[in-house]
């Protein structure tokens, strides 16, 4: 069952027994400090326990002699590699080249990517491709996960020409070309697509651009406007960290720091706990190999 923002703001006020209606801080303010613990703090403890959850890797087509090619529209500031896929379909790495060496690579030469460095949204690429390029770049990277915000749905159907969310949602954008991003219904609710279309209050989304690929949809996804999302992208396990982290976050101004100082405890247990539970993510038992040679013979 995904776990939504009503979900987190009902726990944060109920951890600090504080009423869901006009207590010391706003829905809006308490999915604000949830938005910066889950791109911030949390995001970087998760990668650090378990790189996975937020991994993902996109496929650039490779263009007669440019250089440099803009980063996918979820990449965070930190990317995990950057490889050339061939004609035959081979990856291979690229070697990064540290910005203050850029001066000691020409600009003339051509030929199959063998460096890559970074500049603001961009990768750059080196020597640059030739007219008839072959091959793409293949860049890896963990996404950032989109801002909160209290209302959304989910897909109930979608078809070639028309994604039909399951409800209508108050204050979403009947502008003409909006972009819209569908995220994945388990794990930490990774961006499946991102494409622009329109919505009207029928409710459907139409009008939507090549992006848009129905077959990798399912009902129970989650629909968003673009960089939005009303599903904390952290998985049901690390829902509760982010719950408390929001919590003595709110509470740091408390007057009683007796309160704060025991809902910090909690939260150094409970990080615990989830650490420990991402790193054993994968279980099963360690292969022995045995070496096939024959038994020492007495002689």
């Amino acid at each position: 069952m995904l776990k939504t923002t009503s979900d987190l703001l009902t726990s944060v006020n109920g951890r600090a027994f504080w009423p869901s209606t006009n207590g010391p801080y706003s829905d809006a303010s308490i999915l604000s400090i949830a938005t910066e613990e889950i791109q911030g703090p949390l995001f970087t403890l998760l990668v650090e326990s378990a790189s996975e959850l937020y991994a993902n890797s996109t496929d650039i087509t490779l263009v007669a002699s440019q250089t440099g090619y803009r980063l996918p529209a979820d990449a965070g500031y930190r990317l995990r590699d950057v490889t050339y896929i061939d004609g035959t379909g081979e990856e291979n790495q690229l070697d990064i080249m540290p910005k203050d060496k850029l001066g000691m690579l020409d600009t003339v030469s051509v030929g199959r990517p063998r460096r890559f460095y970074l500049d603001g949204h961009k990768v750059h690429i080196w020597p640059k491709p030739p007219t008839s390029p072959v091959g793409s770049l293949r860049v890896k990277y963990f996404w950032q996960p989109n801002t909160l915000v209290s209302a959304g749905t989910t897909v109930s159907t979608a078809t070639a020409a028309t994604l039909t969310p399951s409800a209508a949602v108050a204050g979403w954008t009947t502008a003409s070309g909006a972009t819209w991003d569908v995220l994945a219904d388990h794990g930490a609710h990774g961006l499946i697509q991102q494409f622009t279309g329109t919505y009207s209050a029928a409710p459907d989304i139409t009008s939507l651009s090549s992006a848009y690929d129905d077959s990798e949809l399912r009902a129970g996804d989650i629909v968003a406007q673009g960089g939005e999302t009303h599903v904390p992208q952290v998985p049901t396990e690390v829902f509760p960290l982010l719950c408390q982290r929001v919590l003595v976050t709110c509470l740091a101004g408390h007057r009683d720091k007796t309160v704060l100082r025991e809902q910090q405890e909690k939260l150094y247990v409970l990080e615990e706990q989830v650490v420990d539970h991402l790193e054993r993510r994968v279980q099963g038992e360690s292969m022995i190999f045995v070496a096939d040679t024959p038994p020492l013979v007495q002689l």
